[in-house]
């Protein structure tokens, strides 16, 4: 019987009467190949095919010596290659080493002529991370997403009220309580003959505070700042024990702070008080379940806050506990360190690095280093900041400042 492809004849009625091995390649080192006779029966068929499928499988389990392990193969070259039973007497496993192999030793498994191979598993090692995922990064890690203030424009504005402007008399600043003029602006941030005010203090604590929910939108809640009337009214009546003291403003003013976050997944409270004319601030750090204290005075202020700070601090959980119905962790058994930062050289200078401390404390560190010898730096940067806040409401600055305002 024949069929027509391409107009050729073709043969299809074939009987194979004898089956043709694979011949090696020259050098090879092959098995070898029985060559069956004619077949007679279908017995004799079926053993000549079982033959033939052992001579495929002990064909394919011999290694040339282009697979031979050598110091330089390749990982793809260490998954094809199997030993033969020659070559492993034993049934235990060999373990070849490579020394340019950065996966280290591999290991070979034996084969026999009737085995099927398998390739050996090697497991790349793990990566290590070299960037932590963007869930485990806390929001204050880092530079805080703030506004930054010129330091070009900041020292020009500063010099126009350092050059005795007419106009001292004017408002620069406005909000809901307070006005600034610039005389009050002169005596704070030009001369440095007075510390920094209550009203200014307050003023920039506001500005932080709106600053959260407006450049921290995945961090806001993270960390809250507290006012300074609260800490002026938990530092009150210094005879008073905390059993009969308790003050319907404090708590008032506390409800007020908290009011747009959850307080039980807050991380840092920031109070700053004000003490024999002394700026420090308390940290209510449940990060590592401390209160952290941060004071740029010089002298050792270890007896100062261990008063101030058993005062405050029962005050404080007493009025976190009104205005949470009881659900915050209480703090009054929290250690409350002095953490190490840099000494103020002027006792005036106490209430500006407060803020600095403020601004760049994390419950861990501070996001960038704060130098004493930088704070005029501070001073200038922190007046431009203050005249140029979105919550200040004059709308048209006098003495030519509204060049320097930054555009949006």
């Amino acid at each position: 019987m024949a069929t027509s492809i391409n107009n050729m004849q073709v043969p299809t009625d074939v009987t194979i009467d004898r089956v043709v091995p694979l011949r090696a390649a020259e050098g090879d080192a092959g098995p070898s190949l029985p060559i069956g006779s004619t077949h007679d029966n279908v017995h004799e068929e079926t053993s000549h095919v079982d033959s033939l499928v052992g001579v495929t499988d002990a064909y394919t389990t011999v290694t040339s010596p282009r697979q031979v392990a050598t110091a330089e193969m390749t990982r793809s070259e260490a998954n094809v290659v199997a030993q033969t039973a020659k070559q492993v007497p034993d049934e235990s496993a060999v373990i070849i080493s490579s020394t340019d192999d950065a996966l280290g030793p591999i290991l070979f498994w034996p084969c026999t002529p009737g085995d099927i191979p398998h390739c050996p598993a090697v497991n790349p090692r793990p990566q290590r991370l070299t960037k932590r995922p963007a869930m485990y990064v806390s929001p204050f890690k880092g530079d805080p997403q703030r506004a930054k203030v010129p330091l070009s424009k900041a020292l020009a504005v500063r010099k126009k009220f350092k050059c005795r402007m007419t106009c001292l008399s004017d408002v620069f600043i406005r909000t809901d309580l307070r006005e600034f003029s610039g005389s009050d602006i002169l005596a704070s941030f030009i001369k440095g003959e007075k510390m920094l005010c209550t009203g200014f203090m307050s003023y920039f604590v506001a500005c932080m505070s709106h600053d959260e929910s407006v450049h921290m939108i995945d961090g806001g809640g993270y960390r809250v700042f507290l006012s300074l009337e609260l800490g002026d009214y938990v530092n009150i009546e210094e005879g008073e024990g905390i059993s009969q003291w308790e003050s319907p403003q404090a708590l008032a003013i506390l409800q007020r702070d908290i009011e747009h976050v959850d307080p039980n997944k807050v991380k840092l409270f920031l109070l700053p008080v004000m003490e024999e004319g002394h700026y420090s601030i308390y940290c209510i750090n449940f990060i590592h379940d401390r209160i952290d204290v941060l004071d740029s005075s010089p002298e050792d202020h270890k007896v100062y806050h261990q008063v101030l700070g058993d005062r405050i601090i029962h005050r404080l959980n007493l009025l976190f506990q009104l205005a949470t119905n009881t659900t915050i962790k209480q703090f009054t058994r929290f250690k409350h360190p002095i953490i190490d930062v840099c000494s103020q050289t002027r006792a005036i200078d106490c209430g500006f690095f407060a803020l600095k401390f403020m601004e760049l404390w994390n419950g861990e560190s501070f996001h960038f280093p704060i130098l004493a010898e930088n704070i005029w730096q501070y001073k200038s940067q922190l007046l431009f900041y203050g005249i140029y806040h979105p919550i200040n409401k004059i709308e048209k600055l006098p003495a030519g400042l509204e060049a320097y305002r930054p555009r949006l």
